[in-house]
């Protein structure tokens, strides 16, 4: 009785719904029709549609979004055309709560409620004028998905676009640039003519010396936080005889953040003395997780670097190392990881070294300290995830009696087949195993054969 009622109801609603109009898909029917409609009255100017909905189930409510790609050669009155239809427009599906976006042309959108909507018309009207297309791309926000109203485009990209908006600017009101920018990766906020000739030089002055980690551009000038080091004053000067009087220039330690640039200091001897060991062809330092980074290619510097850090008198115990060796693999370089957190050691390295040689191995993470594993006895926030991590080139059953020789005994460990994710286990070495010492999420590893191989190479 309960399943037939259940189902009355339900035709009683659907009918309900179909009645009042609403559409079974409303979101995705809406649409739908926004595509239909632009591209056939438009067809000269319409590159692209651009849509989302909220709602994609069956007789529910939904909220559509739209924008349009108009080609660059759209005169500025049937633009203007568009955009009024783009604001008037209401999908026939029922249900559906449209919301207008934008219209975007020569790299320059015209977003609905921007308090730049004006300047940025003046600005595509302008650069259509002109024939011309920003380098970089200032897309409109799309609610649904969070996207930000933002330019974006390398630094070279910002340079030559900001020559351009100085030359064709009439100056109707400020027009300013708020940019994610990259590479290198920055932010600018400050008023597009106004946008310093120098600071592309600058910023490449400052990147001959140090590794940029991030800049920001305000009214108040640019600052740049570079990977630490002990010879900031040096660079500092570099970066301020190019920038000239009219860009004030601040290097950082490390991050933008006074309080972790500060903290950066204090171990600014550590990427420097980092530098100086042989092999090493990389240094970083990322303040937002205390990490030294450093890189080699060479699996000799590995023993230099570890010693090089933990030993220097500045090494923190929060510090977190983190050796890369990068390797040749099949699809190109393969880094491979030997991480030391707070309280680890050096007790891992030779393994970290001898799997690195192995033939069957194909990229290697391992963690010191190892990750507390106790099946028997979970706690919260204690990591279960093994600490050593390995790639095998193959099925992970076939690399097994290689592997065996080299493991030591109590060591939880992953082993992942690199041609097929699927074949993956974790198990923690022993002198023997059981296909219940063996775990796996998936079905492909035969855990009995994986077991066996094992036990035959002991």
């Amino acid at each position: 009785m309960r399943t037939t009622r259940s189902l009355a109801v339900l035709a009683t609603a659907s009918l309900a719904l179909l009645v009042s109009g609403c559409s079974a898909f409303p979101g995705p029917e809406a649409q739908e029709e926004f595509t239909e409609h632009f591209t056939s009255t438009y067809p000269e100017h319409v590159v692209d549609t651009q849509t989302a909905s909220s709602g994609k189930m069956p007789f529910m409510g939904a909220t559509m979004e739209g924008s349009l790609v108009l080609a660059d050669d759209t005169p500025p009155e049937i633009f203007a055309t568009i955009l009024d239809d783009l604001t008037a427009w209401e999908p026939e599906a029922g249900g559906v709560t449209y919301e207008p976006v934008g219209v975007v042309a020569n790299g320059v959108g015209v977003c609905m409620g921007d308090e730049q909507q004006e300047q940025m018309q003046s600005l595509r009207d302008a650069l259509y004028a002109e024939g011309l297309a920003l380098q970089g791309s200032w897309p409109c926000e799309e609610p649904i998905y969070g996207s930000a109203t933002t330019y974006r485009g390398s630094l070279a990209d910002v340079t030559r676009d900001a020559e351009v908006v100085k030359r064709i600017w009439d100056g109707s009101g400020e027009l300013r640039l708020e940019a994610g920018v990259f590479p290198p990766s920055g932010t600018i906020d400050h008023a597009w003519v106004e946008i310093p000739d120098t600071l592309e030089a600058t910023i490449e002055a400052v990147a001959a010396e140090q590794e940029i980690v991030t800049f920001e551009l305000t009214d108040e000038g640019l600052r740049i936080a570079v990977t630490p080091t002990a010879g900031l004053e040096a660079t500092q000067e570099a970066a301020t005889a190019v920038a000239g009087a009219d860009l004030p220039v601040t290097l950082m330690q490390g991050s933008l953040s006074p309080e972790r640039a500060a903290a950066m200091a204090d171990i600014a001897h550590i990427p420097d003395a980092l530098r100086t060991v042989e092999g090493v062809t990389s240094v970083s330092v990322n303040a937002h997780n205390n990490t030294v980074a450093v890189a080699t290619e060479d699996p000799a510097a590995v023993h230099g670097i570890y010693d090089t850090a933990t030993e220097h008198p500045e090494f923190d115990e929060d510090l977190h190392l983190q050796i890369v060796v990068n390797l040749p693999g099949v699809d190109g370089t393969t880094p491979n990881h030997f991480v030391r957190y707070p309280g680890g050691d050096d007790e891992l390295l030779p393994l970290f070294l001898d799997l690195l040689a192995s033939e069957d191995v194909t990229r290697l993470w391992i963690s010191s300290p190892l990750p507390v594993f106790d099946p028997d006895n979970p706690q919260p926030g204690r990591p279960t995830v093994p600490g050593v991590r390995i790639t095998v080139a193959g099925p992970v059953v076939e690399s097994v009696p290689e592997l065996r020789g080299i493991l030591p005994d109590d060591l939880r460990v992953n082993l992942t087949n690199g041609e097929d994710h699927r074949d993956s286990v974790d198990l923690t070495t022993a002198p023997t195993l059981t296909a219940d010492d063996v775990d796996s999420i998936f079905t492909i590893p035969d855990l009995e054969a994986i077991a066996a191989a094992w036990n035959a190479a002991s």
